[in-house]
């Protein structure tokens, strides 16, 4: 699912760019789109980060047989460590959420003004 979060802009710039309405479309209409799309794919991005970060609570929490949110040295498994390191050293997945997605996002939206800019600027006839 995150690689097709992370492909609909590409593709949505691709349609839009061969849309000669779009390229004529107003900066406002364009920064409008530009941002919409924003904000959509950073809340789903962000549902996605959070029901993940459920499902790995849940699946760290079936490991603790007595209840108490503590792995006590009767509980330690293998399968429990191994899954216990995953969680705690994974720290890409946790600061993705706040850093890399709306960086990479912004990133994206400026390369493609600056792409509507030079076409704009080689056909400067808008019908």
């Amino acid at each position: 699912m995150i690689y097709l979060i992370c492909i609909v802009p590409w593709f949505l710039s691709w349609v839009f760019l061969k849309n000669k309405n779009f390229l004529c479309a107003p900066w406002k209409k364009v920064f409008l789109f530009c941002f919409v799309h924003f904000l959509i794919a950073i809340i789903v991005l962000n549902v996605f980060f959070v029901a993940f970060n459920l499902y790995l609570d849940v699946r760290l929490h079936s490991f603790d047989l007595n209840g108490d949110g503590v792995f006590s040295e009767n509980e330690q498994t293998s399968g429990q460590i191994a899954f216990f390191d995953f969680v705690i050293n994974d720290t890409g997945r946790n600061i993705a959420r706040y850093f890399f997605s709306p960086i990479s996002y912004v990133v994206f939206y400026c390369v493609f003004f600056v792409v509507i800019f030079v076409f704009r600027r080689l056909k400067p006839r808008c019908p």
